[in-house]
């Protein structure tokens, strides 16, 4: 049995390891945030440092002058650029192979079927536990994947930091609105309106524009019944993942997912994919580690998969988020 269960881990590890890049592109498929980032180029592959860094432009360069005969052009520096530095995360899945399952699925067609199985259903998980970490509402300066609403802060968006970098009322910080004691049917237009704009006041030309709108499937289905009866328009890329919106609001896509739904409810966030990026360590990332054997189990061992990436953003400004949206 142990030559068995030293075959099946071999056999997982070169199944894996051929599959690697195809599981890491199937991974940030799944879902329709990472999707959109991914179709809209915002996936970035360093070479690799402490952290996962993004430059910033805090401020404009402020020694330009209309000048004269003999004027002069002040020699002050602008100190506008600073990078924002997020910390690398870390996520770890088991891949277990039992004994049990081997006597059970016998003879090779069985064996790879339950191979290609376990490869499915990891990849399946790692999708889900990436999600749900974008749409968590994380402890400030924990491990796990930036989340939006520490991105796009829902409550105080110019208290703490993001990146490294203090959250500054002037320069740092993202668009808030809320709709407390607001009715969505007279004014859920409206706030959406002003917040595109609010959020378009950084950059050049369309590329200031937020581009994805995030919510949850109440609000969702609200808006597209009782607003876009007239005029629906959708982004068939997201569509046809089976869930997740695709509906169009100006040059937008609005999309939601379960997790966002249980954490986020009654918040819309407005984002503009031009300043976010899912950065993935190539050395790290999505990487199976070696087999063990499970103490007290005998012939049974599991393996790791590991996954290193985060989810960084380069202007606050650009982000912003209505929140207390009620439909009722």
């Amino acid at each position: 049995m142990s030559t068995i269960t030293h075959e099946v881990n071999n056999i997982i590890t070169s199944t894996f390891d051929n599959r690697r890049k195809a599981i890491t592109n199937n991974v940030y498929d799944f879902y329709p945030v990472f999707k959109l980032l991914k179709e809209k180029g915002q996936t970035a592959v360093p070479t690799g440092g402490q952290y996962a860094e993004y430059p910033v432009a805090m401020a404009k360069n402020e020694t330009g002058r209309f000048i004269g005969r003999g004027g002069t052009v002040p020699l002050s520096d602008t100190e506008f650029l600073d990078i924002a530095r997020y910390i690398w995360s870390t996520y770890a899945i088991n891949i277990n192979n039992y004994r049990e399952d081997l006597r059970i699925n016998r003879g090779k067609p069985l064996v790879l079927s339950l191979l290609k199985a376990k490869v499915k259903n990891t990849e399946q998980a790692i999708a889900d536990n990436l999600e749900n970490a974008l749409a968590d509402n994380p402890v400030p300066g924990s491990v796990v994947l930036t989340a939006l609403s520490d991105i796009v802060k829902t409550s105080s968006q110019t208290s703490g930091t993001t990146g490294g970098i203090t959250r500054d009322a002037n320069i740092w910080y993202n668009q808030l609105t809320s709709m407390s004691g607001e009715s969505a049917a007279l004014y859920l237009t409206d706030r959406m309106m002003t917040m595109m704009n609010n959020c378009s006041v950084v950059g050049q030309g369309i590329q200031r524009l937020p581009d994805i709108i995030v919510t949850t499937q109440t609000i969702y289905e609200y808006y597209e019944m009782e607003v876009e009866k007239a005029n629906q328009n959708y982004n068939k890329a997201i569509l046809d993942l089976g869930f997740g919106g695709g509906l169009k609001y100006k040059q937008a896509t609005m999309v939601w997912s379960p997790p966002f739904s249980t954490n986020q409810a009654n918040n819309m966030f407005f984002l503009n994919s031009s300043n976010l990026q899912v950065q993935i360590d190539p050395f790290a990332n999505m990487r199976m580690t070696s087999w063990k054997e499970i103490p007290n189990q005998p012939f049974d061992s599991v393996a790791q998969i590991v996954v290193v990436s985060q989810l960084v953003c380069n202007c606050l400004r650009n982000q912003g988020v209505i929140t207390n949206i009620s439909t009722a």
